[in-house]
């Protein structure tokens, strides 16, 4: 329970199904032991750790014992939640699994939406906590001056000298061709979080996109190619796409310039989901 971290994903498991699918969304904590349990674990101590998850309701229930042949050789040799039958351990509460077993239950557990709501769900609790640290960092560094540290926090939300100097570069969105200011967001290409201070700064690292599209960039649904063109997540459903009118390409004739391409580089290798 202890070794959970924001972001981590769930998967509840009872009378021999998967239902749902749940994104940890904080630390673990000391906490007694729920009423709810009653009769339940009577050999387990009164006290221990509260894991908080966000669960989502999958489209459709997962029987793993049906497919255990093709899930044997993805569990771990000591510790997993199914015995040598394909059966619930019922030794263990929390297993902790590998990456492709649970790719593997996450695509049989629900439809595109449910995995990327899940995904989405999971890459923000990841990010907020990563920033959370981040900016207890800044707060505390005695070598960055008031001045500094007020600018460099003001970028995080697109505000103060970071939005003036992406503006500079380019003042209407990438997307959609919107100009007027109040109904865009100096969005960083690569996060702030991930970002050193002057990169946070740097409005070569940055974007002016329409709200909407700010919310598909932030969370990798959309990335572009350094010759500008708009490039799709497979994660982006079809209604999505529909609904936000998105095109194949952006505006034409609109390259990146080589210091922007650096950016949008680390973007499509580590934001955007293919």
């Amino acid at each position: 329970m202890t070794r959970t971290e924001p972001g981590d994903l769930v998967f509840s498991y009872a009378n021999a199904k998967i239902h749902d699918v749940g994104v940890v969304c904080g630390k673990a904590t000391e906490a007694p032991k729920p009423q709810e349990f009653g009769i339940v674990g009577n050999d387990w101590s009164m006290d221990g750790w509260l894991v908080s998850v966000d669960f989502i309701a999958t489209s459709r229930s997962f029987r793993p014992k049906d497919q255990f042949n093709y899930i044997k050789p993805m569990l771990a040799a000591k510790y997993a939640p199914l015995n040598k039958a394909g059966e619930g351990n019922q030794g263990a509460y929390l297993s902790q699994i590998s990456q492709s077993l649970a790719n593997y239950l996450l695509n049989n557990t629900g439809d595109a939406n449910v995995r990327s709501q899940v995904l989405s769900e999971a890459i923000t609790a990841s990010a907020q906590i990563k920033e959370a640290s981040e900016l207890e960092r800044l707060n505390t560094d005695p070598g960055i001056s008031p001045t500094e540290r007020e600018q460099i926090s003001k970028a995080r939300v697109g505000q103060g000298q970071f939005r003036r100097a992406v503006s500079e570069i380019g003042h209407s969105c990438r997307v959609t061709g919107l100009k007027e200011p109040q109904h865009l967001r100096a969005s960083h290409i690569k996060p702030w979080r991930d970002s050193s201070n002057r990169e946070r700064l740097d409005g070569n690292n940055g974007l002016m996109l329409a709200v909407h599209i700010d919310h598909l960039f932030d969370k990798g649904f959309i990335t572009f190619s350094d010759d500008g063109k708009l490039i799709l997540s497979s994660q982006l459903s079809q209604e999505a796409r529909q609904s936000f009118n998105l095109l194949a390409v952006a505006r034409p004739g609109e390259h990146f310039s080589p210091e922007q391409s650096m950016f949008l580089t680390y973007h499509r290798q580590v934001i955007f989901a293919p």
